[in-house]
């Protein structure tokens, strides 16, 4: 099970490959992580991600059931995780 530290980790991770453009060697090194287990959180993190894809197609339901335009892709603010405690 993950825990909040482990989440706040695996976003930061994902933010630095996705808004910094680094590779996974730069994260690791950068948060004294080796390559391979950022590629091995970011694998879990993409085969969760297919696994909830697959889950609301056998439903029937949207991947996004999202309402408010806040909460859809692009619309929180730049590391909107940081200021939760």
């Amino acid at each position: 099970m993950m825990d909040r530290e482990a989440d706040l980790r695996d976003l930061e991770m994902l933010r630095l490959r996705d808004e910094c453009g680094l590779s996974a060697a730069e994260i690791g090194h950068r948060l004294g992580r080796s390559r391979a287990s950022v590629l091995g959180i970011f694998h879990r993190v993409r085969e969760g991600e297919r696994q909830h894809e697959a889950a609301c197609e056998q439903r029937g339901v949207p991947v996004c059931q999202c309402v408010k335009p806040e909460n859809q892709d692009a619309g929180m603010a730049a590391r909107w995780w940081a200021g939760a405690a």
